[in-house]
């Protein structure tokens, strides 16, 4: 596992009340073994975008 990351959060809208969060961790190189996550979304918990490359991160719905 990269020991390298950075964590990005982004809120989005017209307003406070309707705005749209987003948040992920980034980790470069970051397979979904190596922190037992899977590499697909599922049923709406953490998953590993982008799994083994350069812009893998690790995607955080609902936070």
């Amino acid at each position: 596992m990269s020991e390298v990351g950075s964590i990005w959060y982004k809120f989005w809208g017209n307003s406070e009340a309707t705005a749209v969060r987003h948040s992920f961790i980034a980790v470069p190189n970051l397979r979904g073994k190596d922190v037992s996550l899977p590499e697909v979304r599922d049923a709406g918990g953490s998953w590993v975008m982008f799994a083994g490359t350069s812009e893998a991160h690790i995607m955080l719905p609902g936070l």
